[in-house]
């Protein structure tokens, strides 16, 4: 005789509601995790990279205090929803999954008087996502030390402030700014800014000169030659560099300074910085002087 079949609704329900032993279909949120990234002293090595995560925060600690102007966050707005940077941290937080390529984040960073920058590249997380992430600066080598120094040692040769008022040369109108024309080159040297400062008695031309990652040697600083109209010269002005060398990749400032011309009509100059024992060359138009005051 059969069994019953009310008996077996009961097994049969169970059974149809049990799910099936193996792996879950869900897929697991990435796992939080706090490290260390020294920042290499080297600018041509691999950028240090991040793992982030939607809703999920990351904070940046640095040991340095952060430059705020120098802050640079690739589509910000298109992928972030949270951009926070204070004197020593940056938090971020990702809306949606960051694209496979990364996105680069720049930020500044202030060390004794010197600006420099680091550039990390931020990935999609995978596993693990950084929710902490402490930035320390690798010890200095003994030629960047040396670096430093000169550096600082041209600054206080270039002269205070408070003896260039007393010499008389500023004036009752004092010191006026304006920017100079930079046009575009493709030369491995090159300007990318260029402001002259005006008093009574004395001019001073600022240019920021880059030198291409591609080059092959540093660049020093040899004379710098004022040209009129002929092409011929009519000043040799003193020229201060912000370091004793422009190396490959970097950015430096270089400075000018020139007492008023002979007499004559307003007339415009061109200036010609010449590189020491080397044939690049940066020339800075937009200039013009008349004799006796600039």
């Amino acid at each position: 005789m059969p069994p019953p079949l009310y008996g077996l609704v009961p097994l049969l329900a169970a059974l149809a509601t049990t799910p099936p032993d193996g792996p879950s279909s869900e897929v697991s949120s990435p796992e939080p995790r706090s490290r260390r990234v020294v920042i290499p002293e080297v600018t041509s090595a691999p950028r240090p990279e991040a793992r982030l995560a939607p809703d999920s925060s990351t904070t940046f600690r640095f040991e340095s205090r952060l430059d705020p102007t120098a802050f640079s966050l690739e589509r910000r707005e298109e992928y972030f929803t949270l951009v926070e940077v204070g004197t020593h941290a940056v938090t971020l937080e990702p809306g949606k999954a960051l694209p496979g390529d990364g996105l680069a984040l720049t930020v500044g960073l202030l060390e004794g008087g010197f600006r420099e920058q680091v550039t990390f590249t931020l990935l999609p997380a995978t596993s693990e996502v950084d929710a902490q992430v402490r930035v320390v600066s690798a010890p200095l080598s003994v030629p960047v030390l040396q670096a430093r120094l000169d550096i600082m040692r041209v600054r206080c040769e270039a002269g205070a402030f408070a003896r260039l008022v007393l010499s008389g040369r500023i004036g009752e109108k004092g010191v006026t700014t304006e920017k100079l024309p930079v046009p575009p080159t493709e030369n491995e040297l090159r300007a990318v800014h260029a402001r002259v400062h005006r008093a009574e008695g004395l001019t001073g031309v600022e240019v920021q000169l880059v030198l291409s990652g591609a080059a092959t040697k540093p660049w020093l600083p040899g004379e710098a030659l004022l040209l009129d109209e002929k092409g011929e010269v009519v000043a040799r002005p003193g020229v201060w560099l912000d370091g004793t060398r422009l190396a490959p990749g970097e950015k430096r400032t270089l400075a000018l300074e020139l007492d008023p011309l002979p007499g004559g009509a307003p007339r415009p100059l061109l200036m010609e910085i010449r590189e020491k024992e080397g044939a690049r060359t940066v020339r800075v138009q937009g200039l013009e002087f008349r004799g006796g005051k600039p």
